[in-house]
């Protein structure tokens, strides 16, 4: 017997017993590579001495002449956010086989305090620092930090290059934050999206043997570069404007510290008030803070291509 275009009305209509999540990051991609701190409080100040040099003597018998210290105090404020959803209690009586949506919302919002954690760090590397004795003094992101969109092309805006990468390397070791010789080497993360490890694979660096010292990417795959962790986010994390020039970041991990006030925190509630229905909520806080401009470079990346 052939099919036909009629389907007779004993066909059973059939439905997945399992809840898949949508395509989204699920987790912080950048959690293992940031120095967390707990915090009990409001805020946390953070103090350090700037840099002086040494003074000649030129006299015999001379009085000493002592240097004021500069010193400079920084703030890191925590924020609390949730992610709250109600499930009515006798909807999930009704969906029979296919079964409870809980344990899918609730890892729907662990995915999402995952991506706030990515996205309060990357907010605190190129945002408006609090300074001052009270906090009340604003320390904005230094141009001087920022490799340009067009750096190493004539003029011509280029995405995630190589020649960038170097750039990144130089500008850390020049102010003695990491790199060849310097003493207190930090560890550096390249914050990007897959758009850029896309430019970064059609580098020659990366496909010629001339270059063998380099980590190859027979995988497609970019974990490290010149000693650089290379970390991609999703491109939401990261701002993009109208001319469709995204900013990425590199940051050595003793420039940035990262405060916790409460980890991600679940709660499954049947809410007496509303008929029994189940409250599921998911509740978190913390904040990021860049502790020395030095350390954190920002990086313009065209996208037009």
């Amino acid at each position: 017997m052939a099919y036909t275009s009629n389907i007779p009305d004993g066909f059973p209509l059939l439905y997945s017993d399992q809840w898949r999540l949508g395509v989204q990051q699920l987790s912080s991609r950048l959690d293992g590579y940031v120095n967390t701190e707990i915090i009990h409080g409001d805020s946390k100040r953070y103090q350090k001495i700037a840099p002086f040099s040494a003074r000649k003597i030129t006299t015999r018998f001379g009085d000493t002449n002592p240097d004021d210290i500069d010193t400079e105090y920084r703030w890191l404020y925590v924020g609390f956010s949730d992610a709250a959803h109600i499930v009515d209690r006798r909807e999930v009586l009704q969906l029979g086989t296919v079964g409870s949506p809980h344990a899918a919302i609730l890892r729907q919002q662990l995915a999402a305090a995952g991506r706030d954690m990515d996205s309060t760090l990357i907010a605190a590397l190129g945002g408006t620092v609090q300074s001052g004795k009270t906090g009340a003094t604003g320390i904005t992101f230094p141009a001087g930090q920022q490799i340009a969109v067009d750096f190493g092309s004539a003029e011509t805006a280029n995405n995630m290059t190589f020649k960038k990468m170097i750039e990144v390397c130089r500008i850390l070791g020049s102010n003695d934050v990491t790199g060849q010789d310097v003493e207190n080497n930090s560890p550096v993360v390249l914050v990007i999206s897959h758009n850029q490890v896309a430019s970064l694979l059609r580098e020659t660096q990366f496909t010629s043997a001339d270059y063998s010292e380099i980590r190859r990417l027979h995988t497609g795959t970019v974990v490290n570069l010149m000693g650089v962790a290379v970390k991609a986010v999703s491109p939401s994390l990261l701002a993009i404007d109208g001319n469709k020039v995204r900013t990425c970041y590199a940051y050595a991990r003793n420039s940035v510290v990262f405060g916790i006030a409460e980890n991600p925190q679940s709660w499954v509630d049947e809410l007496p008030t509303k008929r029994h229905d189940v409250q599921l909520r998911t509740e978190w806080g913390w904040g990021g803070l860049r502790l020395d401009e030095e350390g954190v470079i920002q990086i313009l990346c065209d996208e037009d291509f």
